[in-house]
């Protein structure tokens, strides 16, 4: 698997990064927006992600979402905007294209990373061009079967890029604890041989926890400063304190989980010396005994020659006088 890195944030690198996820919550606003930023980079995300589109791009001018779209549009020059304070705050910005032209505003502006929304997964065409930015892909699998992220990643990959982090999503908003199937990330990771995520529309941060636990390189979280039912994402978003209730709790998995290698904590250690047991003389055995069991107890602490070779005791002759209750060590005998 290629190294992903956005900013100084390795993707798969130890820790878990969390977005922020303002998607429209910003309410077309561009002053709102840069608030969103700070309140994200404030409450302990390591990435802010936005969505880039144009309403007559994604909707006809009579569906009944295309008023609501147009309000929440952001054009090119707020994007460069948003992109400068981003990298002023030291929180990597990068966003959902929804077309060719919001393609272009994010590689204009140069962002680290390109999102593919669950929505544009069949959209192969625009999968290929920004796969051939060679930024890493980050790909949303809501809404999908398997032949559709089949064929997205395909697409991706021959582009040449395999920079690609398959993102588990249920597109539900909000996402019911017992619909989000996160046990579905080490499928993913298996299939396609790639590093994986997990957007998160649940309420709260159980799910999230267990897709950490299940391998999950990077989450995606919606974030808004105050709740409007107005805007189409607020209503499943987390506020500052409980977007930095989510960051604690997710840092709090990361170190049960631990590294995966087996080290004793020093508590451990200290533990270890009092409770293990090790071969002690069950009697004064005096020099050049040969040694029997009836000469040899198992007993704490753990002083003298690990239990585990007890039975390689047997038949040794010490070389010197070992009181009762005291260790035998290797250096009190002599060959077998």
């Amino acid at each position: 698997m290629k190294r992903i890195k956005i900013g100084n944030k390795n993707i798969g690198g130890g820790s878990t990064v969390i977005v922020a996820e303002i998607g429209s919550n910003h309410g077309g606003s561009l002053s709102h927006a840069l608030e969103l930023v700070r309140a994200a980079k404030e409450n302990g995300a390591d990435c802010v992600k936005f969505q880039s589109f144009l309403a007559d791009e994604i909707v006809i001018r009579r569906d009944p979402a295309y008023n609501i779209l147009k309000k929440l549009e952001l054009d090119y020059n707020s994007h460069l905007k948003i992109m400068d304070y981003a990298k002023k705050l030291g929180i990597p910005f990068f966003s959902t294209c929804s077309n060719s032209i919001s393609l272009g505003w994010l590689k204009r502006i140069n962002v680290p990373a390109i999102k593919i929304a669950s929505t544009n997964l069949n959209c192969l065409s625009l999968i290929r061009e920004a796969a051939l930015t060679r930024k890493p892909i980050f790909m949303s699998t809501g809404m999908s079967g398997e032949d559709e992220i089949d064929r997205a990643v395909k697409t991706i990959r021959a582009a040449g890029n395999d920079k690609i982090v398959i993102m588990h999503c249920v597109s539900d908003y909000p996402a019911l604890p017992g619909n989000v199937n996160v046990r579905y990330l080490t499928r993913l990771a298996k299939r396609y041989g790639c590093m994986v995520g997990y957007s998160d529309h649940t309420a709260d941060s159980r799910s999230s926890i267990l897709a950490v636990a299940l391998g999950a390189v990077i989450l995606e979280k919606h974030f808004t400063i105050k709740k409007n039912r107005s805007l189409p994402d607020s209503v499943f978003s987390l506020n500052p304190k409980q977007f930095l209730k989510y960051v604690e709790d997710i840092r709090g998995s990361e170190s049960i989980l631990g590294s995966g290698v087996k080290k004793l904590t020093k508590t451990e250690a200290e533990s270890r010396k009092k409770f293990r047991r090790s071969v002690h003389a069950r009697i004064d055995i005096p020099a050049g005994t040969v040694l029997h069991k009836e000469h040899l107890k198992i007993v704490r602490p753990y002083s003298g020659i690990d239990a585990c070779f007890y039975d390689s005791v047997i038949n040794h002759k010490t070389n010197k006088h070992i009181r009762k209750d005291f260790p035998v060590r290797w250096q009190d005998l002599g060959k077998k």
